[in-house]
Protein backbone atom coordinates (compact mmCIF):
# COMPACT_ATOMS: atom_id res chain seq x y z
CA UNK A 1 0.00 0.00 0.00
CA UNK A 2 1.08 3.54 -1.20
CA UNK A 3 1.20 6.38 0.87
CA UNK A 4 2.32 9.87 -0.84
CA UNK A 5 3.46 11.32 2.35
CA UNK A 6 7.19 12.08 3.48
CA UNK A 7 8.42 8.29 4.25
CA UNK A 8 11.35 9.24 6.82
CA UNK A 9 8.68 9.41 9.69
CA UNK A 10 9.69 6.89 12.30
CA UNK A 11 10.14 5.94 16.06
CA UNK A 12 13.49 5.15 17.21
CA UNK A 13 14.40 8.06 19.10
CA UNK A 14 17.89 10.04 19.53
CA UNK A 15 19.65 6.62 20.93
CA UNK A 16 19.25 5.01 18.15
CA UNK A 17 20.35 7.91 15.69
CA UNK A 18 23.98 8.25 18.52
CA UNK A 19 24.23 4.60 18.26
CA UNK A 20 24.55 4.76 14.34
CA UNK A 21 28.31 5.48 13.77
CA UNK A 22 29.98 6.91 11.14
CA UNK A 23 27.97 9.48 8.48
CA UNK A 24 26.32 7.23 6.00
CA UNK A 25 27.05 6.25 2.46
CA UNK A 26 24.64 7.99 1.06
CA UNK A 27 22.75 11.23 1.53
CA UNK A 28 22.73 13.71 4.04
CA UNK A 29 20.11 12.92 6.41
CA UNK A 30 20.20 10.11 8.87
CA UNK A 31 16.83 8.13 8.39
CA UNK A 32 14.17 7.64 11.19
CA UNK A 33 14.98 3.73 11.57
CA UNK A 34 11.46 2.58 12.77
CA UNK A 35 7.93 1.56 11.54
CA UNK A 36 7.60 2.34 7.67
CA UNK A 37 11.06 3.98 7.31
CA UNK A 38 14.78 1.84 7.13
CA UNK A 39 17.68 2.45 5.20
CA UNK A 40 17.54 2.68 1.16
CA UNK A 41 19.74 0.30 0.10
CA UNK A 42 21.49 0.99 -3.92
CA UNK A 43 24.02 0.34 -5.39
CA UNK A 44 27.40 1.81 -3.96
CA UNK A 45 28.22 2.86 -7.26
CA UNK A 46 25.35 4.75 -8.30
CA UNK A 47 22.22 4.48 -9.86
CA UNK A 48 22.11 0.53 -11.40
CA UNK A 49 20.23 -2.30 -11.85
CA UNK A 50 20.22 -4.69 -8.54
CA UNK A 51 21.03 -8.07 -9.16
CA UNK A 52 21.18 -10.95 -7.05
CA UNK A 53 19.02 -9.47 -4.02
CA UNK A 54 17.83 -12.02 -1.58
CA UNK A 55 16.89 -10.58 2.27
CA UNK A 56 16.48 -13.16 5.09
CA UNK A 57 14.77 -12.49 8.53
CA UNK A 58 15.61 -14.59 11.37
CA UNK A 59 13.06 -14.23 13.79
CA UNK A 60 15.27 -14.67 17.61
CA UNK A 61 11.87 -13.69 19.77
CA UNK A 62 8.44 -14.24 19.16
CA UNK A 63 6.86 -11.53 17.15
CA UNK A 64 3.05 -11.09 18.78
CA UNK A 65 0.77 -8.49 17.30
CA UNK A 66 -2.80 -7.40 19.28
CA UNK A 67 -5.52 -7.15 17.84
CA UNK A 68 -5.82 -3.74 17.19
CA UNK A 69 -7.04 -3.51 13.60
CA UNK A 70 -9.61 -4.97 11.11
CA UNK A 71 -6.69 -7.25 9.64
CA UNK A 72 -5.31 -8.24 12.49
CA UNK A 73 -1.63 -8.97 11.66
CA UNK A 74 1.66 -7.34 10.09
CA UNK A 75 3.81 -7.73 7.47
CA UNK A 76 7.37 -7.99 5.75
CA UNK A 77 7.35 -6.02 3.29
CA UNK A 78 10.15 -5.58 0.46
CA UNK A 79 9.63 -2.58 -1.33
CA UNK A 80 11.78 -2.15 -4.74
CA UNK A 81 12.09 0.72 -6.43
CA UNK A 82 13.11 0.70 -10.47
CA UNK A 83 13.78 3.83 -12.74
CA UNK A 84 11.49 2.30 -15.07
CA UNK A 85 7.71 4.23 -15.18
CA UNK A 86 6.42 0.26 -16.27
CA UNK A 87 6.59 -1.31 -13.00
CA UNK A 88 7.68 1.38 -10.88
CA UNK A 89 6.91 -0.28 -7.54
CA UNK A 90 7.03 -3.74 -6.80
CA UNK A 91 6.04 -5.26 -3.19
CA UNK A 92 7.30 -8.81 -2.23
CA UNK A 93 5.92 -9.57 1.28
CA UNK A 94 5.77 -11.86 3.84
CA UNK A 95 3.33 -11.64 6.29
CA UNK A 96 0.53 -12.82 9.28
CA UNK A 97 -3.14 -12.64 9.00
CA UNK A 98 -4.85 -14.15 11.81
CA UNK A 99 -3.33 -17.31 11.93
CA UNK A 100 -2.70 -17.45 7.81
CA UNK A 101 1.47 -16.91 7.00
CA UNK A 102 1.29 -15.87 3.57
CA UNK A 103 3.75 -14.46 0.65
CA UNK A 104 2.46 -11.64 -1.61
CA UNK A 105 3.33 -9.72 -4.96
CA UNK A 106 2.18 -6.32 -6.02
CA UNK A 107 3.61 -4.47 -8.50
CA UNK A 108 2.70 -1.06 -9.91
CA UNK A 109 2.94 1.22 -12.85
CA UNK A 110 3.38 5.21 -12.88
CA UNK A 111 2.37 7.69 -15.49
CA UNK A 112 3.45 10.72 -13.46
CA UNK A 113 6.01 10.71 -10.78
CA UNK A 114 3.24 12.92 -9.04
CA UNK A 115 -0.16 11.37 -9.19
CA UNK A 116 -0.95 8.24 -7.46
CA UNK A 117 0.03 4.62 -9.43
CA UNK A 118 -1.90 2.19 -10.77
CA UNK A 119 -1.84 -1.25 -9.53
CA UNK A 120 -0.99 -4.14 -12.32
CA UNK A 121 -0.53 -7.50 -9.64
CA UNK A 122 -2.30 -8.23 -6.04
CA UNK A 123 -1.82 -11.38 -5.39
CA UNK A 124 -1.19 -13.31 -2.10
CA UNK A 125 -0.67 -17.05 -1.50
CA UNK A 126 -1.23 -18.99 1.76
CA UNK A 127 2.18 -21.06 3.03
CA UNK A 128 1.14 -22.25 6.25
CA UNK A 129 -1.49 -21.52 9.47
CA UNK A 130 -0.33 -21.11 12.95
CA UNK A 131 -1.91 -21.41 16.08
CA UNK A 132 -2.65 -17.56 16.77
CA UNK A 133 -1.17 -13.99 15.81
CA UNK A 134 2.06 -14.81 16.60
CA UNK A 135 5.27 -15.61 14.49
CA UNK A 136 7.36 -17.82 16.78
CA UNK A 137 11.23 -17.39 17.72
CA UNK A 138 13.18 -20.12 15.46
CA UNK A 139 11.77 -19.20 11.96
CA UNK A 140 13.73 -17.76 8.93
CA UNK A 141 11.96 -15.98 5.83
CA UNK A 142 14.18 -15.90 2.78
CA UNK A 143 12.52 -13.88 0.00
CA UNK A 144 15.17 -13.95 -3.51
CA UNK A 145 14.20 -12.11 -6.10
CA UNK A 146 14.06 -14.03 -9.86
CA UNK A 147 15.54 -12.06 -12.43
CA UNK A 148 15.26 -11.97 -16.74
CA UNK A 149 17.58 -10.14 -19.70
CA UNK A 150 18.99 -7.19 -18.38
CA UNK A 151 18.40 -7.75 -14.77
CA UNK A 152 14.89 -7.32 -15.05
CA UNK A 153 12.79 -8.75 -12.25
CA UNK A 154 10.51 -11.75 -13.31
CA UNK A 155 9.59 -13.31 -9.97
CA UNK A 156 10.29 -14.49 -6.33
CA UNK A 157 11.02 -16.94 -3.97
CA UNK A 158 9.47 -17.23 -0.93
CA UNK A 159 10.73 -19.58 1.48
CA UNK A 160 10.02 -20.23 5.28
CA UNK A 161 11.96 -22.34 7.57
CA UNK A 162 10.02 -23.19 10.84
CA UNK A 163 11.74 -24.10 13.93
CA UNK A 164 10.85 -27.68 13.40
CA UNK A 165 13.11 -27.49 10.57
CA UNK A 166 10.07 -27.79 7.93
CA UNK A 167 10.83 -25.98 5.26
CA UNK A 168 8.18 -24.55 3.11
CA UNK A 169 8.44 -23.01 -0.51
CA UNK A 170 6.49 -20.64 -3.18
CA UNK A 171 7.69 -19.27 -6.36
CA UNK A 172 5.82 -16.67 -7.52
CA UNK A 173 6.60 -15.88 -11.26
CA UNK A 174 5.05 -12.48 -12.89
CA UNK A 175 4.13 -14.01 -16.25
CA UNK A 176 2.18 -16.37 -14.37
CA UNK A 177 0.27 -13.19 -12.91
CA UNK A 178 -0.46 -11.96 -16.10
CA UNK A 179 2.27 -9.68 -16.76
CA UNK A 180 4.05 -9.51 -20.01
CA UNK A 181 7.78 -8.64 -20.36
CA UNK A 182 7.05 -5.20 -21.72
CA UNK A 183 5.22 -4.68 -18.40
CA UNK A 184 8.33 -5.75 -16.29
CA UNK A 185 11.45 -3.96 -14.81
CA UNK A 186 14.67 -3.76 -12.99
CA UNK A 187 14.97 -2.35 -9.38
CA UNK A 188 17.39 0.62 -8.12
CA UNK A 189 16.68 0.58 -4.86
CA UNK A 190 15.03 -1.23 -2.36
CA UNK A 191 13.97 -1.05 1.59
CA UNK A 192 13.10 -3.79 3.96
CA UNK A 193 10.16 -3.06 6.68
CA UNK A 194 7.88 -4.38 9.11
CA UNK A 195 4.75 -3.26 9.27
CA UNK A 196 0.84 -3.48 9.48
CA UNK A 197 -1.24 -5.41 7.08
CA UNK A 198 -2.66 -4.05 3.95
CA UNK A 199 -4.83 -1.36 3.55
CA UNK A 200 -2.72 1.49 5.78
CA UNK A 201 -3.30 -0.39 8.71
CA UNK A 202 -0.80 -0.47 11.91
CA UNK A 203 0.47 -3.43 13.60
CA UNK A 204 0.79 -2.72 17.49
CA UNK A 205 3.31 -5.45 18.44
CA UNK A 206 4.18 -6.51 21.86
CA UNK A 207 7.30 -8.19 21.18
CA UNK A 208 9.39 -9.28 18.76
CA UNK A 209 13.32 -9.38 17.35
CA UNK A 210 15.89 -11.00 15.36
CA UNK A 211 18.08 -9.87 12.13
CA UNK A 212 17.62 -8.79 8.59
CA UNK A 213 20.38 -9.87 6.60
CA UNK A 214 21.06 -8.32 2.97
CA UNK A 215 22.73 -10.58 -0.21
CA UNK A 216 22.96 -8.59 -3.62
CA UNK A 217 25.42 -9.59 -6.36
CA UNK A 218 27.42 -5.88 -6.32
CA UNK A 219 28.17 -3.81 -3.60
CA UNK A 220 25.30 -1.87 -1.85
CA UNK A 221 25.60 0.99 0.37
CA UNK A 222 22.78 2.39 2.96
CA UNK A 223 21.30 5.90 2.21
CA UNK A 224 18.33 7.71 4.02
CA UNK A 225 17.10 8.81 0.43
CA UNK A 226 16.65 7.21 -2.83
CA UNK A 227 18.10 7.92 -5.46
CA UNK A 228 17.70 10.57 -8.26
CA UNK A 229 16.78 7.94 -10.93
CA UNK A 230 14.07 6.85 -9.15
CA UNK A 231 10.68 6.61 -11.54
CA UNK A 232 8.32 7.16 -8.48
CA UNK A 233 8.64 9.02 -4.71
CA UNK A 234 6.70 6.68 -3.23
CA UNK A 235 6.37 4.65 0.38
CA UNK A 236 4.37 2.39 2.10
CA UNK A 237 1.57 3.62 4.12
CA UNK A 238 1.57 0.79 6.74
CA UNK A 239 3.12 1.68 9.99
CA UNK A 240 4.39 -0.29 13.17
CA UNK A 241 5.97 0.30 16.48
CA UNK A 242 9.32 -1.71 15.19
CA UNK A 243 13.06 -0.59 15.47
CA UNK A 244 15.72 -1.49 12.90
CA UNK A 245 19.50 -1.07 14.12
CA UNK A 246 22.39 0.99 12.28
CA UNK A 247 23.76 -0.22 9.78
CA UNK A 248 27.50 0.59 8.66
CA UNK A 249 28.90 3.08 6.41
CA UNK A 250 31.05 1.27 3.95
CA UNK A 251 29.58 -0.57 0.72
CA UNK A 252 28.86 -4.02 1.27
CA UNK A 253 27.55 -7.22 -0.66
CA UNK A 254 25.84 -8.68 2.32
CA UNK A 255 24.36 -6.51 5.82
CA UNK A 256 23.10 -8.04 8.80
CA UNK A 257 20.41 -5.44 10.74
CA UNK A 258 19.03 -5.77 13.77
CA UNK A 259 15.44 -5.63 14.50
CA UNK A 260 12.74 -5.06 17.23
CA UNK A 261 9.97 -3.99 18.90
CA UNK A 262 9.55 -0.09 20.65
CA UNK A 263 7.43 -0.46 24.10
Amino acid sequence: MIDRRSTLAGLAGAALYAAAGPALARGAVQPRLGGRSNYRMALAEGCGAIAGLSVTIDVAQDIVCKQTNPQNGFNFQLNCYSDEARSAWQQYIVGLLDTELHCKVQNFRSTNPNQPMTSMVDQQFTMASLQNLTLPAGFKITTALQYGAGDMVTGADFTVVRRSGQTLQKRVMLADLGLKPAQMARIVAFELVLVGPHGGHTAALTSGGGTFAYAAAAPLAAGATLPDCVAHQNGTAEQSNSVYGPLPAHPGASFSQTFSVAG
